[in-house]
C-alpha cells in the first residue's frame, strides 16, 4: 500500500516537474507573441479537462488528458506551449491524482481594462434536457463602449445523435434527432497584450481573440463559426417554434443551413 502510494506520489510530482519547469526563472519572452492563433487537441480527443498556465516567459502552458485511454488505473496526460510547440510532454498519471488546476476562469480582466466573460455550462435546463445552443463571450468594453456580445459553435465532422430523457419528452421535438453544430462554453485566459484565449474543453480546442473579438484563426468559418447574440432566436423564429416546445430536430437543420450559408457569403 505504502509503495503503491509513494509510486504514484512520484509520477504525480514528475508530471508537475516536466509541467512547470520551463516556467521557473525564465526570462520574460512574449510579448509581442507570434501569429499563433489556436490550438488543436489531437484528433480524437474530446472533454480533455484543458488547464492553462501562464508562464514567466509569457508563453501559456496546455496540460489535457486523454480520458479515452484510461488503461489500469492510469490516464496518458500532455503538456505543451501555445506559442512555442517544438515538444509535447507526455506522461502517466494515476487516475487517483487530479491534475492541478489552470487559471483559465469564466471571466477576466485585460490590461486596457475590459472584462471578458466566458459562459458555463452546458446544464442550466433540469432534468437533463436539451441545452447545447446557449453558450457564448461578452467583452464588457470600457470608455463607454457598448458591450460586445458573440456566440461560438461548432460543426462536428459527422452528425451526432441526442435522445431526448423521459421528463423532457413533448418539449424538445422527436425524443431523437440529430445535429452537426452546438455551442462553445468558453473559459477566458488574458494575454499580456489585450488578447485573450478562448478554452473549449468539451471539443479540445483554443482560439486567441483581440478586444474586437478578431482574430486569425483558419478554424474560423470552417469549424468555428462567431455569430451575434440573436442569431440562434431570429432562427427559432423562422422555424415552426412555441412558448413552451422547441422543435429541436428543425432548429438544427436550420442552424446549420444557416451558418453554412453565412460562412459562404463572406
Amino acid at each position: 500500500m505504502n509503495t503503491q502510494k509513494i509510486t504514484q506520489t512520484s509520477v504525480f510530482a514528475l508530471l508537475l516537474i516536466v509541467t512547470f519547469s520551463s516556467a521557473v526563472g525564465a526570462d520574460q519572452k512574449y510579448p509581442p507573441y507570434p501569429n499563433v492563433w489556436d490550438w488543436v487537441a489531437p484528433q480524437g480527443m474530446e472533454n480533455i479537462g484543458l488547464r492553462l498556465e501562464t508562464l514567466d516567459d509569457g508563453d501559456v502552458q496546455i496540460v489535457y488528458e486523454d480520458r479515452s485511454k484510461m488503461r489500469d488505473s492510469y490516464r496518458p496526460v500532455f503538456s505543451t506551449k501555445f506559442f512555442d510547440r517544438r515538444q509535447t510532454q507526455r506522461q502517466l498519471l494515476p487516475t487517483s491524482n487530479s491534475i492541478v488546476a489552470g487559471q483559465q476562469s469564466y471571466k477576466a480582466e485585460l490590461k486596457n481594462g475590459s472584462v471578458v466573460h466566458g459562459s458555463m455550462g452546458p446544464g442550466l435546463r433540469s432534468n437533463r434536457c436539451y441545452d447545447r445552443l446557449s453558450g457564448g463571450v461578452t467583452i464588457d468594453n470600457q470608455q463607454g463602449r457598448a458591450t460586445t456580445v458573440k456566440k461560438l459553435f461548432y460543426l462536428f465532422d459527422k452528425p451526432r445523435i441526442w435522445r431526448v430523457s423521459a421528463a423532457c419528452k413533448g418539449m424538445d421535438g422527436p425524443d431523437v434527432f440529430s445535429y452537426r453544430v452546438e455551442s462553445i462554453f468558453a473559459e477566458i485566459l488574458p494575454l499580456r497584450d489585450d488578447t485573450f484565449l478562448v478554452i473549449d474543453s468539451s471539443h479540445g480546442l483554443v482560439i486567441r481573440f483581440d478586444t474586437k473579438f478578431q482574430t486569425k484563426s483558419i478554424l474560423i468559418g470552417r469549424r468555428i463559426f462567431v455569430v451575434g447574440p440573436d442569431f440562434v432566436e431570429k432562427i427559432r423564429g423562422s422555424t415552426q417554434q412555441y412558448a413552451d416546445f422547441t422543435d429541436y430536430a428543425e432548429l438544427h437543420k436550420a442552424l446549420y443551413r444557416n451558418l453554412i450559408t453565412t460562412t459562404q457569403e463572406k
